[in-house]
């Protein structure tokens, strides 16, 4: 639930955005200031914290493990992050109107929420793959290199004009590890529910 809640939030907000490229302008542009919608992206960025920190609960129970307690830490901080990106808004890129301390604090926001949640997921891998090669732990792996080498092209301005590019692809890959993991832990809850069921039936027989 949490990447469907920011998408639907940056599309409903992007219909209302005059002048907003997909292509070219970050999400957060949606929420700037002086923005007469940005009241929708800061709605998009509580619910998406909220969905978080339930599903960091999620993992701490499930992932019996120090890689899954630090796992649900990362997510936790990652929650509390976009939780104040709701309330601090970035310096929108209208001509005339120059950057100040609270764009300035939004973007290190930004790009600690998205460091946290690469932590996050570089803890899920390692969890996974201390139990044998594991499909789940693959593709984060994956993920996190090609998040962090858009992320050194994003942070370097090498490419500025495509800076919605650059993060869409990077919240695609974490909208799938989402996907994959609260998946990964619905199969194990089921094969665990199984396993007492039939322990249980094993000592009533």
């Amino acid at each position: 639930m949490a990447p469907a809640t920011l998408v639907a939030a940056t599309l409903l907000a992007s219909i209302f955005t005059t002048q907003y490229s997909h292509l070219d302008d970050s999400i957060c542009q949606l929420g700037a200031q002086d923005r007469a919608q940005a009241w929708i992206m800061s709605l998009g960025f509580v619910m998406y914290a909220a969905f978080v920190v339930a599903f960091s609960l999620q993992v701490r129970r499930r992932l019996d493990s120090g890689w899954g307690g630090a796992a649900s830490k990362a997510l936790l901080l990652h929650a509390a992050y976009a939780l104040l990106l709701a309330f601090v808004q970035a310096n929108p890129r209208i001509s005339g109107i120059e950057h100040n301390a609270e764009g300035a604090v939004h973007i290190f926001l930004a790009r600690g929420a998205m460091l946290l949640i690469w932590l996050a997921m570089l803890a899920t891998a390692k969890h996974y793959w201390q139990a044998g090669r594991d499909a789940l732990a693959a593709y984060t792996m994956t993920a996190i290199v090609i998040g962090a080498l858009l992320a050194a092209a994003y942070v370097s301005q090498v490419a500025v004009a495509i800076d919605g590019v650059f993060e869409r692809i990077m919240l695609l890959l974490v909208a799938g590890w989402f996907v994959a993991l609260a998946l990964r832990l619905r199969r194990d809850a089921l094969r665990s529910a199984a396993d007492d069921d039939q322990a249980v039936a094993d000592l009533a027989a």
